[in-house]
Formats: structure tokens, C-alpha cells, sequence
């Protein structure tokens, strides 16, 4: 009897794939991954604000006066003490403000401190009426106040331009200078922040560095489900791979 005969295999198709199609793929994969790195940069930053925070929460509260001449460096994050009044009929609604869902807006009053001197208090989120033709309520509270706020450094040369007109005011950027002058008044180059429940140190809870993380990890997977859609359907990395049709010759 002859040797058996060997199984006979078809020849290995070269690989292809659609140029085009790879080309789109790449672009986007190449997007998503940027996306995802970002957002890894952006919650490094936020660990940094917030090791910041607690570092100098520890230390002696900041009289207003000190904010007239100080760096931005050396002061964000500080807190600080105010003792006097709220200024009645100039108060800002920043826009763009969603907490737990939900539209609304960051409010941004006035306070007169014993000193004289005037700073823009972010006095926290208030929710949006059902239509943008309405703005919500504000009320001002009376007499004299003792506040412990922490000092927000705000990058400057970005004017607010309003959308409505009359008081409260809808605004889309902050620039406490360029608010002061449309309010017309004079008010330190910094923002104060009153604490707000899930807020560390001045900085908003959405701003966590877990929730930037998250979205990374959503990028990141994205690029690689692209990935694996272009492989599986612009290329023929399949049948390159494990060739069909073999056919085995029996003896």
C-alpha cells in the first residue's frame, strides 16, 4: 500500500482591506484616543485643585483687602472671610448649569464687605424656569452677614456679554471685572465661592476627577469598538487568517 495521502491546503489570500475605510477608521480612532487622553489630563488637574484645597483649608481664612494685589497662583483656592452685606438688584445667573439633570444656573451676587471693597459670590445652583423667556427668582437676603468662602481664581479676558436685559442678568462667561462694570460697581479681580453640599474645597462635585476618568474609559472603549468593527468588516483578515475550503484527500 501507497503512503497516505497529505490533506491538501487551498493557498493563503493575500490580505486586503478597504483603503478608504481605513483611512476613516484610523481618523477616528485616533480622535477617540486623543478624547480619552484628555480627559485623563483633565482629571489629573482636578487632583491637583484639589490637593491644592485641602492644603490651604487648613490655613488662616483671607481678609478681602488682600485680594486687591495678590497673584492668582497664591491665592485660589484660599479661603476666605467676609463680613458685611449683599448688594440688592445685581446679580448674575451664569448659564449652562445642569445639577442632578436638571437646567439651571450658578447665581453671582455682590457683597459689599466693612472694608468697602465689593466681590462676586458664587452663592451656588438654582434651577431654570420650564421656558427661556423666564428667568428665576432671587432674593437677597437682608441685614449683615458673617461668610466663610474659598477664593476662585477665574481666567480673565473672557467678557460676559449679556442676553437679557434687567436685573437678575443672564450671562454665559465669567470675568469679574467685565460683571463689576455692568453692574456698575468696582469688585476684586476674584470670584468667591460659598460651600455647596458635594463640593470639595470650592470645587464642584461635577468636576470630580472619578466622573473625567469615566469618560476617558468611555472614549477609550469606543476607539477600541471602532477598531474591531473596521477589522471584522473593511478587511479580510478572517479568511487570511484561517482559510476555508480546506479539503483533506483520504487514501
Amino acid at each position: 500500500m501507497g503512503a497516505p495521502l497529505q490533506a491538501a491546503h487551498p493557498p493563503r489570500p493575500a490580505f486586503a482591506c478597504d483603503r478608504r475605510f481605513a483611512l476613516l477608521a484610523a481618523l477616528g480612532v485616533a480622535l477617540l484616543i486623543a478624547l480619552g487622553c484628555w480627559q485623563l489630563e483633565r482629571a489629573e488637574r482636578k487632583e491637583e485643585l484639589l490637593l491644592l484645597a485641602e492644603q490651604r483649608s487648613a490655613q488662616a481664612p483671607l481678609a478681602l483687602a488682600s485680594l486687591r494685589v495678590a497673584q492668582p497662583a497664591a491665592v485660589d483656592r484660599m479661603p476666605l472671610a467676609l463680613s458685611g452685606h449683599w448688594i440688592e438688584g445685581r446679580d448674575f445667573l451664569l448659564d449652562n448649569r445642569v445639577s442632578e439633570g436638571r437646567a439651571g444656573y450658578e447665581l453671582l451676587s455682590p457683597f459689599r464687605d466693612d472694608s468697602g471693597l465689593v466681590v462676586f459670590v458664587n452663592r451656588g445652583w438654582i434651577a431654570a424656569p420650564p421656558t427661556r423667556d423666564r428667568l428665576p427668582a432671587v432674593a437677597t437676603p437682608p441685614g449683615r452677614h458673617e461668610l466663610r468662602a474659598v477664593v476662585q481664581a477665574v481666567v480673565q479676558g473672557t467678557e460676559p456679554l449679556p442676553d437679557t436685559a434687567g436685573w437678575p442678568r443672564r450671562v454665559q462667561a465669567v470675568e469679574p471685572r467685565a460683571l463689576a462694570a455692568l453692574a456698575g460697581l468696582e469688585a476684586v479681580p476674584y470670584l468667591a465661592r460659598l460651600p455647596t453640599p458635594g463640593a470639595a474645597a470650592g470645587l464642584p462635585a461635577r468636576l470630580a476627577p472619578e466622573h473625567h476618568r469615566a469618560y476617558a474609559l468611555q472614549w477609550f472603549l469606543m476607539a477600541f469598538a471602532l477598531g474591531v468593527v473596521f477589522v471584522c468588516g473593511g478587511t479580510n483578515v478572517a479568511s487570511w487568517l484561517w482559510p476555508r475550503g480546506r479539503e483533506r484527500m483520504h487514501p
